[in-house]
């Protein structure tokens, strides 16, 4: 009884090492590595982003090519793209686990079935994006920093919360894509309620001028922006979109009687984030409150 009590004790004593040191141990491919050892593979750019985040980039084998941010990732061995990853490339690469998105349920099943272990997450909203951080953090051995990136994100949101709530709310429309008719713009897709911007458009103080659409992505003509008479209009475009950015005050200029565009509040936002759902979302708040509070953007530096 006193041999089991000593081995009992020698067994716990190494156990409580590992879990201060941050290694507990899982099975890959049979053979027993620290959580933080872990290899990965990320099917989405903000998986990646958060993965470099938690200090685990030496684990990622395999990202998608549209994972260039940040540019380390760049020479990382690409596995195909968003929705079309090669799952052969993926089964030879062998990883111990691909983290997916919960719109890659149908890429899940077929991994599982090729007995690939996955960690789904959840990137569709602002606290969604800082639950994934917590649980990538928590399964590959991050969660110190994971908590300490939340808990330094939810003190941004929350300084930027509370100068916003005494202000005036302008209406605001996020153009999210568009059809020319020549240079001026004919349709458009704008920022819905059930998106991933309405809350930041929120957070940074302002009201989203179709807050009541059920559609993600309504389609709105030149007629019915006039009829929406936004205070503040921010178009998304990529890069690669220059020539349809570079210059955007012409091509509103059949709508002047519209507010954002009579008293010159269009802004374009062109960076690589803009696009991205992941833990650099509060940049974008960031630069929506300057768009429409642009007397506090000194306070939140």
């Amino acid at each position: 009884m006193k041999k089991f009590a000593i081995v009992a004790l020698i067994f716990l004593f190494v156990f409580m090492i590992q879990y201060v040191a941050g290694k507990i141990y899982v099975e890959e491919n049979n053979v027993s590595v620290p959580k933080s050892k872990c290899t990965i593979i990320s099917l989405s750019p903000a998986v990646t982003e958060i993965v470099f985040l938690l200090g685990l980039e030496k684990n990622l084998i395999g990202v998608t090519r549209y994972c260039e941010y940040p540019p380390e990732a760049k020479p990382i061995k690409k596995i195909g793209g968003y929705y079309d990853p090669n799952l052969e490339e993926i089964t030879r690469l062998n990883p111990a686990y691909v983290i997916v998105g919960t719109e890659h349920k149908l890429i899940d099943e077929k991994l599982r079935k090729l007995n690939i272990n996955t960690v789904m997450v959840d990137n569709s909203s602002p606290e969604n994006i800082l639950n994934s951080i917590l649980t990538i953090g928590k399964k590959f051995g991050r969660e110190n920093i994971a908590y300490k990136i939340v808990t330094r994100t939810h003190k941004r949101m929350d300084l930027i919360r509370d100068l916003t709530k005494e202000v005036t709310k302008p209406k605001v429309m996020v153009v999210f894509g568009q059809d020319m008719a020549g240079e001026e713009k004919n349709k458009m897709y704008i920022i819905g309620k059930d998106t991933f911007y309405n809350p930041l458009i929120e957070l940074a103080g302002g009201e989203n001028i179709v807050r009541d659409s059920k559609v993600p992505y309504p389609l709105v003509t030149t007629e019915g922006v006039m009829q929406l008479n936004p205070d503040v209009i921010v178009e998304l475009h990529s890069r690669i979109d220059s020539k349809n950015y570079s210059n955007v005050d012409k091509q509103w200029i059949n709508l002047s009687h519209v507010n954002a565009v009579k008293n010159g509040r269009i802004f374009v936002m062109n960076s690589d984030y803009a696009f991205i759902p992941g833990p650099r979302f509060i940049k974008i708040a960031g630069d929506f409150l300057r768009f429409f509070h642009p007397q506090l953007e000194s306070r939140i530096k």
